[in-house]
């Protein structure tokens, strides 16, 4: 076998390697991967809302869910959202009113459970993004 006969024979083995590498990242397992992102990024976002939203009148912390893994911008993404139909005006806060519907001059704070959770998350999550890929590449010799 000539040395140019070597060459293409490995550029196709890592042709092959690489092709398995992007089934991987872009399969079950990575969908799998970030519902479990979610599901941490939810009970975070529970236990946040817990210590936060002291009134508890309503479904609020219930509310708070994980969605499925979808495809948006050509990328896997999953959201968590609260279902609870108050939850706008706990997140961003409202203008006080009576239960005639009158304004009484107040106004009610947001608590931005999401966004306080979401900075706090952002760094595990690259952390916990960084190592999936190193053992997914460890997986196909890279």
């Amino acid at each position: 076998m000539s040395d140019w006969q070597k060459q293409m024979t490995a550029f196709e083995n890592f042709e092959k390697d690489l092709q398995t590498l992007a089934d991987k990242i872009g399969g079950k397992e990575t969908k799998s991967f970030l519902k479990k992102q979610g599901k941490k990024f939810q009970k975070k976002t529970q236990e946040m809302a817990r210590k936060l939203v002291k009134k508890r009148t309503g479904k609020y912390i219930e509310s708070i869910k994980s969605g499925k893994v979808y495809i948006y911008d050509d990328s896997f993404a999953t959201r968590v959202y609260s279902g609870a139909r108050h939850a706008h005006l706990i997140e961003n806060g409202h203008k006080a009113v009576t239960k005639g519907k009158k304004d009484t001059g107040k106004y009610v704070k947001g608590y931005r459970v999401f966004g306080r959770v979401k900075e706090e998350f952002e760094d595990e999550f690259e952390d916990n993004v960084s190592k999936y890929l190193n053992d997914i590449c460890k997986e196909n010799g890279f």
